[in-house]
This record gives C-alpha cells, structure tokens and sequence, in this order.
C-alpha cells in the first residue's frame, strides 16, 4: 500500500510541477516569439534602430569613403570587402542583395571574415588597428542606447530577484522554525 501511495504521489507532484513549468516556460517562449516577430518586423521595414541600411556597400561607402569620411576604414576595410564581394558574386546578385536584407548581412558577414587578416594588416601599418573594432561596433545596427537601456532593465531583474530570494530565505528560516 505504502508503494502505491508513493508513486500516486510522485505522478501528482510530476504532474504539478510539469504545469506550472509548462505555463513558466510558454509565457517566456510566447514573449521571445513576440519580441522576435516585432525585431524582424523593425529589421525588414528599416524603423526605429535599424532606420539605416547598414548592409548595404554603397550605403556603406558613401559614409566611409566620403571627403569627410574615414579613409583608414575605406581603404583597409571596405575595399577589399567590395573586391571580395566581386569576385565571388556577380553585379546582379550583388545588386539584389538591396532588396533581400538578411542575405545582403549574411554575405557581408562572411566576406569580413574572409578579409579580416587583410583589414587588420593594413590598419596595423597604418598604425590604427583600433578603427577595425570600431567599424564593427558601427556596423551593429542598434545604438548602444538601446543596449545599455537592455543591461540597465537586465541588471534591475537581476537585483529584483536577488531581494526576492534573500526574502524567502528570511521568511523559510521564520517557517521552518515554527515546524
């Protein structure tokens, strides 16, 4: 008898702790799909922090490239970046690439890596290495604005739910003491 008590209890502690872990787990996953879809929704119509095309190499040159722009960046970083691009896609897949944002990112993703050593020599001669982490950190579509707002609002959960777990241990010692 004593067995079959057990595993009726074992199968309805299981069974509890599968709901509410159910319910915790879709809440958080229904926010993530949420949160993605308006992410995408953003990237794909450019509004808010992804208002500028940053994937795009003409885009990209006009700013570094410019009288007022960045030569160091120009000359070391984006073009052997558009020399890579070249040679291995041609001018019409290059082009399509404005109007399909994800692929255009992806690609230029990929021909950074492969022209990563070269950018980095280059800029070593000429005694910048530094300005490759900060086209990469210009490149990032969204303002650190919005990434220190994230880490401030992260750090506040954070602090939040250490007070609460200090809380219940206070009030566990005050409960258990009282069995």
């Amino acid at each position: 008898m004593n067995s079959t008590l057990t595993i009726v209890v074992v199968v309805i502690a299981a069974f509890l702790i599968f709901r509410f872990a159910k319910q915790l787990f879709s809440k958080i996953f229904g926010v993530l799909i949420i949160a993605g879809a308006i992410l995408f929704f953003m990237f794909k119509y450019s509004m808010g922090p992804f208002k500028n095309d940053v994937v795009n190499m003409s885009d990209l040159q006009e700013k570094y490239c410019s009288p007022d722009g960045d030569q160091d960046i120009c000359d070391c970083i984006l073009r052997p970046l558009k020399d890579d691009m070249e040679a291995r896609f041609s001018a019409t897949e290059i082009d399509s690439f404005r109007h399909q944002k994800i692929k255009a990112a992806y690609v230029l993703q990929k021909s950074l890596r492969a022209t990563k050593e070269t950018a980095l020599a280059c800029l070593t001669v000429k005694g910048q290495a530094n300005k490759y982490t900060v086209f990469l950190q210009d490149f990032v579509p969204i303002e650190n604005k919005y990434l220190n707002s994230v880490g401030d609002k992260a750090r506040d959960l954070g602090d939040r739910l250490k007070a609460e777990i200090s809380n219940f241990k206070n009030y566990k010692e005050d409960i258990d003491k009282k069995y």
